[in-house]
């Protein structure tokens, strides 16, 4: 065991806290592996699979090939390794690759390969895409929103009755989305997996309807390190923020893996459900939660013809609303529009609206603009009528 100590020291040294954020570190020994006793040791004691075996490969990996190494604001470090293989050994065999996702997905060096593109079948006219660019859906954020998440899961079912729903979603919230949706879950309506738990499954292609309750990203120090394993050289460790406010890699390249990973990855996730069936138009429909406006385009790509529309997700639009303090004023101006929102022929003067929430005429047209969502979400428009505005139900004319 003398040699796993060793590697685990100079892992150790590699852990220490550094100034830097992020920083790409160089292998120790390129050709280090540890000894074929004790691989048949570890393989005795441990599966296959099992986070010490998994730590055991990973060590020998960073001090063979180096790692991304990231360390948060509290001070935790994190090392991210990805190996490229190339399995020289199987080069006299003619083999053949069946991969859907293969002419996006860059861990393939798709100058090794040769790629077959056959003609589509399909062009996605009756595939809907309903994109929501509001509300955050990463792991912290649905942490308060889950409620209103399944309440706008919910909401689709009632709209969609004779349809199935696959809702993919996080490990840690699955349990909690399965209670709050156990009524439509107990009559087959909603199936819920949690991600990474559903490759190669066929148990939702007959679901015509997707929510993608979370985002299909992985962490920075991956797609580095992803990037590192494919091309063997980093530009730039760096992010930058578009004016879409979209953390952006500074290194095009790593950019541009990430982008397709993801779109792989959402991709995977789509074609468990009934758009598996290439041989026809099928009707679906695709919930996802994202400002990427770049990944919106990439994602049809992989998905030519297909419709792209808003979706305004008020019972998690509500949820965030509720559980905010310091906003009185929004929490008042909620409660107005669930009283109206039922009234078809309701028409309330902005005049009268400023009085209820105490604002004055620039204030509320500012407050409007901030809580437009919260005003689409429930059925309302804004309209002029000679000098006066109004807040009307959508369809209503004065």
């Amino acid at each position: 065991m003398a040699e796993l100590d060793g590697a685990v020291s100079r892992i150790n040294t590699i852990l220490e806290i550094s100034k830097l954020v992020r920083e790409q570190i160089e292998p120790v020994l390129s050709d280090f592996k540890f000894s074929q006793e004790l691989h048949e040791f570890m393989i005795k004691y441990f599966a296959i699979g099992d986070k010490a075996y998994e730590t055991f490969l990973a060590i020998e990996k960073i001090l063979s090939l180096g790692c991304i190494k990231e360390t948060n604001k509290n001070k935790t470090v994190s090392l991210t390794v990805c190996e490229y293989r190339d399995y020289p050994d199987n080069k006299e065999f003619a083999t053949v690759i069946l991969d859907g996702t293969a002419d996006l997905d860059k861990t393939y060096r798709h100058e090794d390969y040769n790629l077959v593109r056959f003609e589509p079948i399909r062009t996605y006219e009756n595939l809907e895409f309903y994109f929501c660019n509001t509300i955050s859906s990463s792991r912290t954020a649905l942490k308060r929103l889950v409620k209103g998440l399944c309440l706008d899961i919910e909401a689709i079912a009632n709209s969609h009755s004779n349809e199935k729903i696959y809702v993919p979603v996080y490990l840690e919230f699955e349990r909690e989305v399965l209670r709050e949706l156990r009524e439509y879950v107990d009559k087959g309506q909603i199936k819920v997996a949690h991600f990474g738990a559903t490759k190669g499954s066929n148990a939702f292609n007959d679901c015509s309807i997707t929510v993608v309750a979370g985002i299909l990203h992985k962490k920075e120090g991956y797609y580095l390190a992803m990037s590192k394993a494919i091309r063997g050289v980093l530009k730039d460790l760096g992010v930058v923020q578009d004016p879409n406010k979209q953390r952006r890699f500074k290194d095009q390249e790593v950019e541009l893996i990430k982008l397709h990973d993801m779109v792989v990855d959402y991709s995977q996730e789509i074609a468990r459900t009934s758009q598996r069936n290439n041989t026809e138009d099928v009707p679906g429909k695709v919930f996802i939660f994202t400002r990427d406006r770049a990944f919106i385009e990439a994602i049809r790509t992989k998905f030519p013809g297909s419709q792209v529309k808003d979706w305004t997700p008020l019972g998690m639009i509500e949820n965030k609303i509720d559980y905010r303090s310091n906003n009185e004023k929004q929490k008042r101006y909620k409660g107005i529009l669930i009283d109206y929102r039922d009234d078809p022929l309701a028409i309330i003067a902005l005049e009268k609206l400023g009085e209820w929430l105490n604002m004055s005429k620039s204030r509320l047209s500012k407050f409007l603009d901030d809580n437009n969502e919260l005003t689409d979400g429930n059925g309302f428009r804004v309209i002029k009528k000679g000098r006066n505005k109004y807040l009307v139900k959508k369809g209503t004319k004065l």
